[in-house]
């Protein structure tokens, strides 16, 4: 029922503009307070150290560089896409082997730091499942980009706020070789305005869903409208 559903919310003065502060600063209910965001920034980002440094520290019992690497891990993941990162790789580059630092992706994982997006619907969330792996959430996704001086890159920024929509609506999400990501039988193709359906024009209960639109089509989507899921 979107087409219906965006007529009426599409024309809510600058919903668009407000979308876009969401994804930088309303995931977390401390935006509530009112304050700059280069202070809610800063305390998003004392969050995740202490979550690495005191919670992961004393549940898993860490020693301090491998919490660095975990720090280390997050930092690559939020500067990087999804569908590069090779844990051979990483574990190279990190100087440790294949299995510790799946074990590490599996705790930030659990600690909500991270995001898997598996291969199928029969598989646990671990990470010999995840074709992709994501922040938790755009917010964090931000703050952690800013942090290092890089340009939060849109189009993971966009698969990342549908994944969270859904996932936190409920809902069960997969990666799909057709289209973006697959869930409850429909396939979803994130991009742009100008995003063309070639890539799922065949494909049945596939829609596109575009950034910078206000209202909806057939089978096209407004991305802002998935923040209404929960």
């Amino acid at each position: 029922n979107q087409e219906s559903k965006t007529k009426r919310i599409g024309n809510t003065a600058k919903i668009l503009g407000h979308f876009q502060k969401y994804l930088k600063w309303g995931y977390y209910p401390t935006f509530t307070l009112g304050e700059p965001y280069d202070i809610f920034r800063e305390k998003l980002v004392n969050v995740v150290d202490k979550v690495i440094f005191e919670d992961i520290s004393s549940f898993y019992s860490l020693k301090t560089d491998n919490l660095d690497a975990l720090k280390k891990i997050l930092y690559f993941f939020s500067t990087s896409t999804p569908g590069s990162i090779n844990v051979n790789k990483l574990a190279k580059n990190l100087q440790k082997d294949h299995t510790t630092v799946a074990g590490y992706l599996q705790m930030l994982k659990d600690t909500g730091l991270l995001r898997f997006l598996l291969t199928s619907g029969h598989g646990h969330a671990v990470v010999r499942n995840a074709e992709k792996m994501y922040l938790d959430n755009t917010n964090l996704l931000y703050a952690i980009n800013e942090t290092v001086g890089k340009k939060t890159l849109t189009g993971v920024l966009r698969e990342l706020f549908v994944i969270q929509s859904l996932e936190n609506a409920g809902l069960k999400v997969f990666y799909s070789k057709t289209g973006d990501v697959a869930c409850e039988g429909n396939i979803f193709e994130i991009g742009g305005k100008s995003k063309g359906d070639r890539q799922i024009r065949k494909t049945s209960h596939a829609y596109l869903v575009k950034d910078d639109i206000l209202f909806g089509a057939r089978n096209t989507i407004p991305l802002y409208l998935f923040g209404f899921l929960s």
